[in-house]
């Protein structure tokens, strides 16, 4: 995780070849940005999958650092197998080569008790860390991820992604950092862009 940490932060300090990275502030949620597993409404949870499924083809960041040295994302979205849940699969890389990163799945959970289940992910990256958590809608172009991971070891990290759909094109990434004092701390801001 140390070296996702590493690479997402170096990557979020760079742009792309003759652009300028624009470092909006992220959209702000109700409180203290995160969500809770009850949910708004099923018509949220439709707004959701419909921004995901949007997402499904191949995604990268490419950006190259002051030194010439290349710094890679290649992310790859598809549907599940009953047309609503979505797998993902990423990789982190250079100038040379991509190693694999992580790989996700995202589904709407069971009803219990004749409530609607909220849409949740579980992804496990390459040194076997698991993160799992709710997905919950911030406005109508940005998810909130509930990125809480646990390692190999037990240890414990929590975080938060913003996920804003910026056009048909172009995703931006934001990764927070949870505090224990309930603040927040921006570790990556990148936008991806769709691959023909």
């Amino acid at each position: 995780m140390k070296l996702l940490l590493i690479a997402t932060v170096m990557a979020s300090l760079l742009t792309f070849p003759g652009e300028t990275q624009d470092v909006a502030a992220p959209p702000e949620a109700s409180g203290d940005g995160t969500s809770t597993l009850a949910h708004a409404s099923v018509s949220d949870d439709e707004r959701i999958l419909e921004l995901l499924h949007g997402l499904v083809g191949e995604w990268r960041v490419h950006n190259v650092r002051e030194d010439g040295s290349v710094f890679r994302v290649r992310n790859t979205y598809e549907l599940g197998p009953d047309g609503q849940s979505v797998i993902a699969r990423g990789w982190l890389g250079d100038g040379t080569s991509l190693h694999p990163h992580a790989a996700s799945q995202i589904w709407r959970a069971p009803a219990i008790d004749g409530t609607a289940g909220s849409i949740m992910f579980q992804s496990i990256d390459e040194n076997g860390a698991i993160a799992r958590g709710p997905i919950s809608l911030l406005d109508d172009h940005t998810l909130l991820w509930q990125w809480d991971m646990t390692r190999l070891t037990g240890a414990e990290d929590h975080y938060l992604v913003h996920m804003i759909f910026e056009s048909a094109d172009s995703y931006r990434f934001i990764l927070f950092h949870r505090n224990e004092g309930g603040g927040k701390d921006e570790l990556v801001n990148v936008v991806f862009r769709r691959q023909e």
